[in-house]
């Protein structure tokens, strides 16, 4: 539209300079403003019409993909309804021929799982033989992933029982929750807990520190995890099923809440470090049980370097106790630093964020760390 009023502008100008007749003039004039404005209009309306065209192929476009989505769904529904009845149909002649038993009963529950139904009163494996058989090799976790969650599992089963997993309740949940309200901080740290009973654990956990609010929540956790991995392949229960056993139970109010843990105050580490391991003790370096006996003997070993590296390193006990002198390294430009890894044996991480470099701090090489 610019373009043609600027065209017709230039051509009045034309005509102005050519016409001295100025009634004709403005004839002409009027003529080609006219002809300009029904240019315009048809313009317009040709416009509106390609408007509407193209929103009624888009409404059409719109219609059509709802209407496929549509009919996709009740294809979906139609099959799911002829699933529905052929197993239906199956199950009716099972009844009827009256071989719910034996073989019958088999395969019954074989159309009931192929269909994808829950069958609650389905045997399935106690907690332990699942744990062991399907859970760890499927997972394939890391060691100390699966040291954890075997020892919150164990924990479950000598509280509970190792029964078939369709058999707990949420009654029983709560009992074990209980239960772990009063097993002491220690369970698990020494190597015979595994051999006891849950009675003697309890009677062992009297007058001690107890587990916290965190740790219990770990074991519901972990736990909970371990039955929804088993109804994906045993179909015993849903996972809504589950979710109610574990859900909102309330922990007694003598439960610890988590606390940071409080860093040793400057008293406590001179104490420590002017007892006899490091000032001086009489025991030769392979005896053990005297290193808390003053005398003259200094032995830089495990026993002398763990506290000090921790000291200065604020690396876990477990990653310093584990490492070898092919560890310690240097960068590029020389500067010494411990290689944290899992890749020795024995050697193992809690995470795998924790494999990392640690610079040597600079007065460990005054001490000999190098």
């Amino acid at each position: 539209m610019n373009a043609r009023v600027a065209d017709l502008w230039y051509r009045i100008r034309v005509m102005a300079a050519e016409d001295e007749n100025t009634e004709d003039l403005r004839d002409r004039i009027i003529a080609e403003l006219e002809r300009a404005l029904a240019a315009a209009e048809e313009a317009m309306e040709i416009q509106l019409r390609n408007a509407e065209a193209k929103a009624k192929a888009e409404k059409l476009a719109l219609v059509t993909r709802v209407k496929q989505d549509m009919d996709a769904r009740h294809e979906m529904l139609r099959e799911a309804l002829a699933k529905g009845e052929r197993v239906g149909r199956e199950v009716s002649q099972l009844i009827e021929a009256r071989k719910l038993t034996g073989e019958g009963l088999e395969a019954l529950r074989k159309i009931l799982d192929n269909a994808g139904v829950v069958q609650r009163d389905r045997a399935s494996p106690t907690i332990l033989e699942f744990l062991e058989q399907t859970f760890i090799p499927e997972r394939n976790l890391q060691e100390d992933a699966s040291r954890h969650i075997q020892g919150y599992v164990r924990l479950f089963a000598k509280t509970l029982g190792d029964r078939p997993m369709n058999e707990y309740t949420r009654a029983d949940i709560v009992r074990w929750v209980r239960t772990l309200e009063n097993v002491r901080t220690s369970y698990g740290k020494g190597g015979k807990d595994h051999a006891k009973t849950i009675e003697v654990i309890l009677r062992e956990s009297r007058g001690k520190p107890t587990l916290g609010a965190t740790t219990i929540q770990k074991h519901i956790t972990h736990v909970k995890q371990l039955f929804l991995f088993a109804i994906r392949h045993h179909r015993f229960a849903v996972s809504d099923d589950v979710e109610a056993m574990f859900a909102d139970i309330a922990l007694s109010r003598h439960v610890p809440e988590s606390r940071e843990r409080e860093i040793w105050p400057t008293q406590a580490l001179t104490t420590l470090f002017r007892s006899p391991i490091w000032a001086g003790t009489r025991a030769r370096a392979d005896d053990f049980t005297h290193r808390h006996q003053a005398g003259p003997h200094i032995h830089l070993d495990a026993y002398w370097w763990l506290p000090i590296i921790g000291l200065y390193s604020g690396m876990r006990l477990e990653e310093i106790a584990q490492l070898r002198h092919d560890d310690l390294k240097r960068d590029g430009d020389g500067r010494a630093f411990i290689h944290v890894t899992d890749e020795g044996e024995g050697q193992r991480l809690k995470t795998k964020s924790s494999r990392r470099g640690v610079p040597v701090h600079p007065f460990l090489p005054t001490l000999g760390f190098e």
